[in-house]
């Protein structure tokens, strides 16, 4: 009965960040997309704004039971008027969905789902079982359990990597208040896994063909890093995630024409949102605003500081406050970048 309940579990978290990343998606107003791209952006979304929610109530000192529930309900709600809008919009105007699935024609596409479908069924046992590796116990599901305990986001001078930005972990909080470890493992490895491939695919199938999307799905999904990450449940596959869709909405606007702002922004979501996952993610956000600053150059300065802003603002102000905190316990906001080989934590905090 447990996995069955922690499916029942996995769906319902799913379908809350989907449906509620919905509305934040038709907020940005982005152009025409296809059903599973506006799935897969809805969906990072959606994680992102439980992450976020959940990350204010452990700054405030909100780490209750009752306050991680009521949030979760809150998006819930949002979730479920979503869907109701919709049902009243498609029933009066009619349904029309495109998926862009391979046609019957391309049967070399079909070989590479079998395989991929393969690895997710192996990958979702994965994330259902205890985990063999000493970072997750310890880093990835031991820490949210302390900050939970502590009813906040506090200073743990005893672990090493604490003040490091912790998006994943705040989504394992919700997870282990919800339904405990495995829907935590679930969320941050198995849902991260599945959705960092399916940004691979949109990306190959936007840019070049369905086939060259599943074949780099299918690399990406099988080579020997996420094998070992999906077990071990650790952040990388979040970030993973929401970076590879920031690099997707900047090369929307790039390469379409005519160029849509609205891009900008959601990359800049994606990357406030991967750079609080992991410090690696702001050498990709360094990257994408340098091509987005020399592009949009060629218009003018005010054009370029314009298109730098949309990218910019909203990716600091996601991960801004894990740098904020970062500097009020460390006097670093990227400890341990900068502090040399810091063997132990604890000389790291103030007055320690």
């Amino acid at each position: 009965m447990r996995p069955l309940w922690d499916m029942l579990a996995w769906l319902t978290v799913m379908a809350v960040a989907g449906f509620a990343g919905h509305v934040l998606f038709k907020a940005l107003r982005l152009p025409k997309t296809p059903l599973l791209d506006s799935a897969m952006l809805s969906l990072a979304l959606g994680l992102g704004l439980l992450t976020v929610g959940v990350s204010a109530l452990g700054w405030l000192g909100l780490f209750q039971h009752g306050w991680l529930l009521a949030w979760f309900l809150a998006v819930g709600l949002l979730a479920i008027g979503n869907v109701w809008y919709g049902w009243v919009y498609h029933r009066q105007s009619g349904l029309n969905i495109s998926l862009h699935l391979p046609s019957q024609r391309t049967y070399a596409a079909w070989m590479y789902l079998a395989p991929l479908g393969a690895f997710a069924l192996a990958y979702l046992a994965y994330s259902m079982t205890p985990p063999l590796e000493g970072d997750t116990l310890h880093s990835y599901l031991d820490v949210p359990k302390q900050l939970l305990e502590a009813g906040g986001i506090v200073p743990l001078p005893y672990e090493l990597h604490s003040p490091a930005p912790l998006n994943l972990q705040m989504l394992s909080v919700l997870s282990l208040t919800l339904a405990g470890d495995e829907l935590a493992q679930m969320v941050a490895s198995f849902t991260m896994a599945i959705g960092a491939t399916a940004a691979v695919y949109l990306l190959g199938r936007r840019f070049f063909s369905v086939e060259a999307g599943l074949l780099a799905a299918l690399i990406f999904l099988t080579m020997y890093v996420v094998q070992y990450l999906v077990p071990s449940a650790k952040v990388n596959l979040g970030w993973a995630f929401w970076d590879i869709l920031a690099v997707y909405c900047v090369a929307r606007w790039a390469w379409e024409t005519p160029r849509e702002k609205r891009w900008l922004l959601a990359a800049g979501v994606f990357s406030g949102l991967a750079m609080g996952s992991l410090y690696s993610g702001a050498f990709t956000a360094l990257l994408l605003g340098t091509a987005i600053l020399v592009v949009q150059l060629r218009k003018g300065f005010a054009e370029a500081a314009k298109g730098a802003l949309l990218y910019a603002l909203p990716a600091l102000l996601l991960s801004g406050g894990w740098f904020l905190r970062n500097w009020r316990d460390t006097d670093n906001p990227v400890y341990p970048i900068l502090n040399g080989a810091a063997p132990i934590a604890v000389s790291t905090l103030k007055g320690t």
